[in-house]
């Protein structure tokens, strides 16, 4: 497919990068260490479900993407990379495009901005709507979560990994940062531009044994006998992890709880 370089929406690398600091200097140790890190992004990418590709926020450009539909829609990658940032608006909904910069925005800002031990920063996620059946004369559009998690170097975002799945959140928007020892998250509103620690969602050994024996396709009454509990209660408490994670089916909740990491920590 024939790249069309003549986009009206240009301004979206200039837009992302808009107010943020400028790339640090790094020494030739800095540039192996973040060519040893893409290698292995693009290695281990070939043994997981999700999309995901790099960012270089350093050199303002994709430095990987990987063969995956979910992402790529009906460009082939190479055409992404050649496109860069200016991939995002022949994906993203066009109402969500401005919310996607903004959140890119915050996360370098907030880097920039940070006078605190960033070494158990885990990763940035959001939810966005991207294109999905290309094909068809009216475009469809499916809710994505979108994770970032960013290598810094002297305080700067250099690069960042980024994955993509499905989500059953029904909104955009969700940005949040969360740390990997910490059983909070910091959630930030487009409204204020202000990021606000909140409690993260958590579930009991109970409530994690349930979705994972429904991850592997059990019933609740094949649950229940296997965990020696009634019927009503096993139905109970998944009603519980419902309520809990503002979901309304098993499907859903499994999908919120992976997506999250609440089934394995």
């Amino acid at each position: 497919m024939e790249v069309n370089n003549d986009n009206p929406t240009k301004s979206v690398t200039k837009r992302i990068f808009e107010g943020t600091s400028k790339k640090a200097g790094m020494s030739d140790e800095d540039i192996k260490l973040i060519d040893n890190y893409i290698h292995g992004v693009k290695d281990f990418s070939s043994i997981v479900t999700e999309a995901s590709y790099i960012i270089d926020f350093a050199e303002q450009r994709f430095r990987f993407v990987a063969n995956h539909g979910l992402f790529l829609g009906e460009h082939t990658c190479e055409e992404v990379l050649q496109l860069g940032f200016d991939f995002y608006p022949r994906t993203v909904h066009p109402e969500d495009l401005p919310m996607l910069i903004d959140a890119y925005r915050a996360i370098l800002q907030y880097v920039d901005a940070s006078d605190t031990d960033l070494s158990d920063l885990d990763y940035f996620s959001f939810t966005h709507r991207i294109r999905s059946y290309p094909h068809h004369q009216h475009p469809e559009y499916l809710m994505v979560y979108h994770r970032v998690k960013p290598v810094v170097i002297h305080d700067k975002v250099q690069i960042a990994f980024c994955s993509l799945s499905s989500s059953i959140v029904k909104k955009s928007g969700n940005l949040r940062i969360y740390y990997e020892t910490q059983h909070t998250f910091d959630e930030y509103s487009f409204k204020t531009k202000q990021w606000k620690q909140v409690e993260a969602e958590t579930l009991t050994q109970q409530e994690k044994l349930i979705l994972k024996l429904a991850k592997q396709g059990k019933t609740a009454p094949e649950i229940a006998k296997m965990l020696n509990r009634s019927y009503s209660t096993v139905r109970n408490e998944k009603m519980n992890i419902f309520h809990k994670l503002h979901v309304h089916t098993t499907e859903e909740a499994i999908i919120y709880a992976t997506n999250h990491r609440l089934i394995f920590t």
